[in-house]
């Protein structure tokens, strides 16, 4: 920020006057904030350097100064660097912070129902163990972000499998959602097997199908009574909403 009054800045600073283009900045800085320049992706990158480097160093100050005296001047940059990994992050977030004039920042916390089933795209950025800074595993995953900045979260299914809803903080049947909030976040992504799934058109999904005992019941809006019947066109059941209805009695 110190350039921005620069004409090596004059194309950046007229495209976050968008706004469309300032939150996606935003939300971009944040996103790899928390992968590619995550603290412990960098510390493990910075000691992956120092113990490819460290024999050579030894070796060339041994050659042409004395090691001995400079171990500690080897060793005293290293922790220069990783101090600075540990810290830059909170510092980079308060120049976010004062120069869009936000509020503070939130902790997201996203989770899916089986790592088998799919994943959650998260803006511009996949959750999985392919993506920088993701671990191995990946879910439940954290991240730091801006209050009042809208983020996309779209549930991705693997194959075979579908999307079902949202659920923890959030309760949506669609894929896709958009999210600002002032606040900590948690949101679970559910999947489930695409035999099992049924979706009506006034957004309610009944899942599994079939089942004999437990038949979960995920609605839009809010439902009063529900009714079962059989194929014969026979009630076979009824009684208040609720997301889960015992069925198992009317297995023969």
């Amino acid at each position: 920020w110190a350039t921005r009054n620069s004409n090596s800045t004059l194309m950046c600073r007229k495209l976050l006057q968008n706004e469309s283009f300032k939150q996606m900045f935003i939300t971009r800085f944040a996103g790899v904030m928390n992968t590619t320049f995550k603290e412990e992706r960098v510390l493990h990158i910075l000691s992956q350097f120092e113990q490819a480097y460290t024999l050579e160093i030894e070796e060339n100050t041994n050659r042409w100064f004395n090691f001995a005296a400079n171990r500690t001047i080897w060793e005293r940059e290293l922790q220069y660097m990783k101090d600075f990994a540990l810290n830059r992050p909170n510092y980079q977030r308060e120049h976010i912070l004062e120069y869009f004039d936000l509020e503070a920042t939130y902790n997201l916390t996203l989770n899916i129902s089986n790592t088998e089933h799919g994943y959650i795209h998260l803006n511009t950025i996949d959750i999985l163990p392919s993506t920088d800074g993701v671990n191995e595993g990946a879910y439940p995953w954290e991240g730091v972000y801006f209050k009042d900045v809208p983020i996309q979260l779209k549930a991705i299914p693997n194959e075979g499998y579908v999307f079902s809803h949202w659920s923890g903080d959030i309760g949506s049947l669609k894929s896709e959602i958009s999210i600002r909030s002032k606040e900590n976040l948690s949101v679970k992504a559910n999947f489930v097997l695409a035999s099992e799934f049924i979706k009506e058109e006034v957004d309610i999904i009944v899942y599994p199908n079939p089942t004999t005992d437990i038949l979960k019941v995920f609605a839009q809006e809010d439902l009063v009574k529900y009714k079962i019947y059989c194929l014969n066109g026979r009630k076979a059941l009824e009684g208040y909403y609720r997301k889960e209805i015992n069925i198992s009695l009317l297995v023969p």
